[in-house]
């Protein structure tokens, strides 16, 4: 039987690539998006793109490699859930990330996902090698790595820069307008 053909291995083969493509998108563009908030003190924005790409997976890794024996192991229906419910907090919390205004917020609902998504990584990748036969499993780790390549670090860091870049764009012209709006009501008032 195909690996790519069982769903339940797909199933956490797609979680596994979110993961990927979101902690791409978010380490590629992390300093960008901090100082488009117009933050744009040097050494502190250094410090948090440092620590975020390195304490924060390295912390999620921790508590991963802890999670699935809680439950269990590996081969448990219980991991099953756990992680398929980790997978739904990674998403949450990462979505509304993008969105605030201020980077504070913005370091902490990141900083949330990153180690929500490592937590995750490996329980995933356990999972899926315990769920296969002796063939499969010799086929799993490349096909993790071909898709993970594919559909999570190739494209995440230009789509999440086109939204990034459509956002800041959006945002000069949102000033822009706003100025317009003052100064033509600044002009009324002199008539």
């Amino acid at each position: 039987k195909s690996l790519l053909c069982d769903p339940f291995y797909m199933l956490l083969l797609w979680a596994r690539c979110i993961n990927v493509f979101l902690r791409s998108a978010l380490q590629f563009w992390l300093v960008k998006y901090i100082i488009s908030l117009g933050y744009t003190n040097k050494p502190l924005t250094t410090f948090v793109f440092a620590y975020m790409i390195t304490c924060n997976p390295l912390l999620g890794n921790l508590i991963g490699a802890k999670l699935s024996p809680l439950f269990g192991g590996y081969s448990k229906k219980s991991s099953l859930i756990c992680v398929l419910i980790l997978q739904i907090a990674v998403c949450a919390a990462f979505t509304p990330a993008p969105y605030f205004e201020e980077w504070w917020k913005f370091c902490i609902f990141a900083s949330l996902y990153q180690i929500l998504g490592m937590a995750n990584v490996s329980p995933i990748g356990n999972i899926m090698t315990t769920s296969l036969n002796s063939e499969q499993k010799r086929r799993n780790t490349g096909v993790m790595a071909i898709f993970n390549v594919i559909l999570g670090s190739v494209p995440a860091p230009p789509i999440y820069g086109l939204i990034l870049d459509l956002k800041i764009k959006n945002k000069k012209h949102l000033l822009k307008i706003k100025l317009r709006k003052l100064s033509m009501l600044n002009q009324m008032k002199n008539i």
